[in-house]
């Protein structure tokens, strides 16, 4: 309320001004400025008049203060370290005003105007803040909003590079560090692997193709990182896919023996002869030069990786020994009608197959050791040998002569006759008989 006394006689007139123009209805000796609003700051005058003349006043200024008033709040906000991050409030009321920033509760240094700039902000900026404007009219406090210095994934810890047998399960795992919410990306060979987005990646019951290099990828807000390479290597068991096959050799041959597996190298050979190790048994084919019939026998072998280890079925090897004669019947000389038998015996590899000839013909179902010449007649005499043979080859006899004498037999006798004393005279008889005969007269 603006007031203005003065001494006069008779009635006096008041006439309230503001900045130089008259204000309607103000002639009292008070004027009441109710609910002051900014409009209402100024110079005010009265003019006090009577009959007798006027006075007006020296000036009355007024102001009026605006209390400070937030209309725009600060607005919280992420950044990553090494980032410049400003925040500001929009306030209205009189000037001078004064601008208070808060973290966490504590005054910021440096923190006394309406925008606040952070510069190179760090981990331990992150937090709460807000911030107080105040004027000679009061006291605004903002809202409070949250600054998040994001921190770029960090890997602390990652599964290391393994070997696994196929069939066996692993867990590929990473622990990383940094602003959440992290996210993951599983690759092999380069390649995302598709819903591999977690900070394990299951292996369960590995085949051969499971094999590679793995990488993971951990991202934020902030940025990312790569792991280093995870390499998994799957050992397929050794497994055999095609046997050995047993054989038979003629002594002196050279035999090879061979497996096929299949399984990861390196794969390691072991031969084995009637459970003997075979010196120098150590490929997967074996080669046996100048076989002897010491080395038949059994024979297998044991493959073997990091993987297991594959037995062999067992195989024989044969080696063949040529038939050889070690007895003969002697030529021999029989009467007609007499029998014999002529054999052999051969040593060799079984079965022995025999066949007897005569004169360089086969005798047919001559094949037995012995052959039997019963009541003999003199068409049997002749030259026999005997083939004996067998899968590794085949020996032929010396000659067997048999000679059938026939005993001598007169056909024509002698005839009588008659004749004059001085005559020559012959007689004469007729035989048949294996030569040489012998003749005495009687």
């Amino acid at each position: 309320e603006l007031s203005g006394k003065a001494d006069s006689d008779g009635p006096l007139v008041y006439q309230w001004s503001f900045g130089g123009d008259k204000i309607e209805g103000a002639t009292h000796p008070a004027l009441l400025l109710a609910k002051a609003v900014p409009s209402d700051a100024g110079d005010y005058t009265v003019v006090v008049s009577n009959a007798a003349g006027q006075v007006e006043s020296g000036v009355v200024t007024v102001t009026v203060i605006q209390p400070v008033r937030i209309i725009a709040q600060p607005e919280g906000t992420s950044a990553m370290i090494g980032d410049t991050v400003t925040l500001k409030v929009v306030v209205e009321g009189t000037e001078p005003i004064s601008y208070f920033w808060y973290h966490d509760g504590g005054l910021v240094d440096g923190g006394m105007e309406s925008t606040l700039r952070l510069a190179n902000v760090q981990s331990e900026d992150s937090g709460s803040y807000n911030v107080i404007a105040r004027n000679k009219g009061g006291t605004a406090i903002s809202e409070t909003v949250e600054l998040k210095v994001l921190l770029v994934p960090e890997i602390t810890q990652l599964k290391e590079s393994l070997t696994l047998i196929e069939g066996g399960s692993v867990e590929l795992s990473v622990k990383a560090v940094g602003s959440e919410p992290l996210a993951y990306q599983w690759s092999k060979g380069g390649e995302k692997i598709d819903g591999a987005t977690h900070p394990t990646l299951p292996l369960a019951k590995v085949a051969p193709a499971a094999a590679g290099d793995y990488t993971v990828v951990v991202s934020n807000a902030a940025g990312q990182v790569e792991s280093d390479v995870v390499t998994v290597t799957v050992i397929q068991p050794v497994r055999i896919v095609t046997q050995p096959k047993g054989t038979s050799a003629i002594l002196g041959d050279t035999v090879t023996l061979k497996v096929v597996v299949e399984g990861t190298e390196p794969i390691s050979y072991f031969w084995y002869h009637d459970g003997g190790l075979v010196d120098g048994g150590m490929e997967s084919t074996l080669r046996l030069a100048n076989v002897q019939s010491e080395d038949s026998g059994s024979y297998n072998v044991i493959a073997r990786n990091k993987g297991g280890t594959a037995i062999s079925e067992t195989v024989e090897l044969k080696v063949l020994l040529v038939p050889e004669i070690t007895q003969l019947k002697e030529s021999l000389t029989l009467i007609e009608g007499g029998s014999v038998e002529l054999s052999v015996k051969a040593v060799g590899s079984e079965p022995l197959a025999y066949q007897w000839s005569k004169g360089g013909e086969k005798l047919d179902g001559a094949t037995h050791p012995t052959l039997l010449l019963a009541k003999a007649v003199p068409s049997a005499a002749g030259d026999y040998t005997v083939v004996v043979s067998n899968a590794a080859g085949e020996v032929e006899s010396g000659v067997v002569t048999v000679t059938v004498i026939q005993p001598v037999r007169i056909v024509t006798q002698l005839e009588g006759t008659s004749a004059i004393l001085g005559d020559a005279v012959t007689l004469k008889v007729v035989v048949e008989g294996t030569e040489p005969i012998s003749y005495f007269w009687y």
